[in-house]
């Protein structure tokens, strides 16, 4: 079980990796972005076949409260930039892993 601090971050950064193999299935010619901690999600894909912008945040899966599956502010006046532009459709995406980082664990969009 990973309790302590550095246990924490190493499961945030397998969490990125398994959602960058789901987005990499998902979206084949698109642009997969890391963003970095001043940003208002973890991951940007760009996918100009589509016209698609995907905005992911990577999350633990106890993230049940109200506020967690609502954007923030940041997140909304980005998505109305990025709508603005009428030929883009922005997503927001949420990937969430499960279990503990190794070969059982999996991560999902939800």
């Amino acid at each position: 079980m990973l309790n302590d601090e550095a246990g924490k971050k190493l499961r945030g950064i397998y969490g990125m990796w398994k959602a960058h193999e789901l987005l990499v299935k998902e979206y084949p010619q698109g642009s997969i972005q890391l963003m970095d901690t001043s940003a208002s999600f973890d991951i940007l894909v760009i996918d100009p076949s589509k016209n698609r912008l995907v905005a992911v945040e990577v999350k633990a899966p106890q993230s049940s409260s109200k506020s967690a599956r609502r954007l923030s502010k940041a997140q909304k006046e980005l998505k109305g930039v990025m709508e603005s532009k009428q030929s883009w459709r922005l997503t927001h995406r949420k990937c969430v892993l499960y279990g503990e980082p190794g070969k059982d664990a999996h991560a999902e969009f939800v």
